[in-house]
């Protein structure tokens, strides 16, 4: 089971033929601060991205893919966001079908909103390349059927 308000995406297309920033399709809202707090804190709540890679991608080039949480202060994502968390760079030979990320938030100050970004460098992806972004309050985030076989990582 699966708490939709946590899904950042699901199975998202990251071919989009260019290198590129993908934004999540889902934008979480972590609901209004106090008066004349612009910042939370999740510091006593243990919660897990949870990123997998539901199609291998394929790229004519040498594609990338790092993967960022990302706060802002507006639904839009509109102003500068606050990078919460990147991974390091992953060549496309290792983005494949199965594959999970997983890291926990975080314990610092966030804005109101939180979004996953998807980016792709280097070369554009030119098949595959699908993934499904979620928060878990378990590491495991099995909240998916997957291919445990396929390997995983467990940290960025």
């Amino acid at each position: 089971m699966l708490d939709n308000k946590l899904v950042f995406a699901d199975s998202q297309v990251l071919t989009s033929g260019a290198v590129t920033n993908v934004t999540s399709t889902n934008v979480l809202d972590m609901g209004p601060l106090a008066s004349g707090n612009l910042y939370r804190n999740l510091a006593v709540s243990d919660m897990f991205l949870i990123t997998r890679i539901e199609s291998t991608a394929a790229s004519t080039g040498s594609a990338t893919l790092s993967i960022k949480l990302v706060g802002d202060n507006n639904t839009g994502m509109t102003s500068t966001a606050l990078i919460l968390q990147q991974s390091s760079l992953v060549a496309v030979a290792g983005i494949t079908a199965g594959l999970v990320y997983k890291t926990p938030l975080p314990r610092v100050n966030m804005e109101r909103y939180l979004q996953v970004e998807y980016n792709v460098a280097t070369a554009p992806f030119s098949a595959g390349g699908t993934v499904s972004s979620w928060l878990s309050p378990t590491a495991e985030g099995d909240w998916y059927a997957y291919n445990q076989n396929a390997g995983e990582i467990n940290a960025f």
